[in-house]
């Protein structure tokens, strides 16, 4: 069960609440995906740290999006990125495919040029 929107207590000691919003949550799903993703470094992690101190509701939001992808089945990195580059590989193609059309299309040019300064 979600506990986004609910009340936390603060951790602090001072009775305040602190609230797990919708955007503490998006924040910390993306802090998750990234951390998963190939470009994790000391300076990503010491960032995640900072956010993490922000508030309990920050450290709360990351457990629950670090539960929920752990949950999901299918939700691995290495099938993103494999999906990720093969997208990459079909843009490739299809640049390539367009390359060669542009460069069909010059040599039909400098045929029907070297036609025309013959005649």
């Amino acid at each position: 069960m979600s506990n986004i929107g609910f009340d936390r207590d603060d951790g602090q000691g001072s009775g305040r609440r602190q609230q797990v919003t919708p955007q503490i949550a998006a924040e910390a799903a993306v802090w998750v995906v990234s951390l998963h993703g190939p470009d994790r470094d000391g300076a990503m992690e010491e960032g995640l740290r900072a956010w993490l101190n922000l508030s309990p509701a920050h450290r709360e939001a990351f457990e629950e999006m670090t539960d929920i992808w752990q949950a999901i089945p299918g939700t691995r990195t290495a099938q993103a990125y494999a999906a990720a580059i093969e997208a990459s590989k079909r843009r490739a193609r299809r640049r390539r495919y367009v390359a060669l059309q542009w460069v069909a299309l010059g040599v039909v040019a400098v045929c029907i040029g070297a036609v025309l300064v013959a005649l």
